[in-house]
């Protein structure tokens, strides 16, 4: 898997940006291993033949790639895993001028996706414990902060180290227990 994508077309980015091909993409990161597309379905709780259509446009678009099959009871399973662990958009210049609106609009709904997937899983956390008398072991943050370029490289290079580190951590250690991250950190015009 490579580190980083740079998604091109139109079509590329219409893929990831449909929120459920986004599901199914989300399900291969948390596999953390290549999957097959019954392993994504039982995750999603979805019929196989559903996702199998999904996973086979985000194939042919390059977004997931097989990596092996494998016979298991005379069928051959055939397991994916997405092709980079981030995706960028870059479209050219003509095509940006062309569909400048749809991209922009495709990118907004990506984005709308991944902040509204964020904060549903934080207020059914919520709800969760309350229910149940239980104190929220989470917070939410929002800062402007005033850095150098440097300092805002050294910032985000300590948050990937930090996420790449924890996100590998092998599970079945004692205490362990699944937290939710999500981070925004961009650089702003100044008021």
């Amino acid at each position: 898997m490579e580190d980083k994508k740079t998604l091109t077309t139109l079509d590329e980015v219409k893929a990831i940006a449909d929120p459920y091909k986004y599901r199914i993409l989300l399900c291969f990161y948390s596999m953390k291993e290549p999957a097959t597309v019954k392993q994504i379905a039982d995750s999603l709780k979805e019929v196989p033949a559903k996702v199998h259509y999904h996973v086979k446009k985000m194939e042919t678009l390059g977004i997931l790639k097989l990596i092996y099959t494998k016979e298991i009871k005379g069928i051959i399973a055939k397991y994916y895993e997405p092709t980079a662990a981030n995706f960028d958009i870059k479209c050219s210049k003509e095509a940006m001028t062309r569909n400048k609106n749809l991209i922009l609009a495709e990118s907004q709904r990506l984005l709308g996706e991944i902040y509204d997937t964020s904060k549903n899983d934080f207020f059914e956390e919520l709800i969760r414990t309350s229910e149940i008398g239980e104190k929220t072991e989470g917070a939410l943050r929002l800062s402007d902060l005033y850095l150098t370029a440097e300092e805002a490289e050294e910032f985000s290079s300590y948050m990937d180290e930090f996420i790449k580190r924890y996100e590998a951590k092998d599970r079945s250690e004692n205490n362990i227990g699944k937290y939710h991250c999500f981070i925004s950190f961009f650089k702003t015009k100044e008021d």
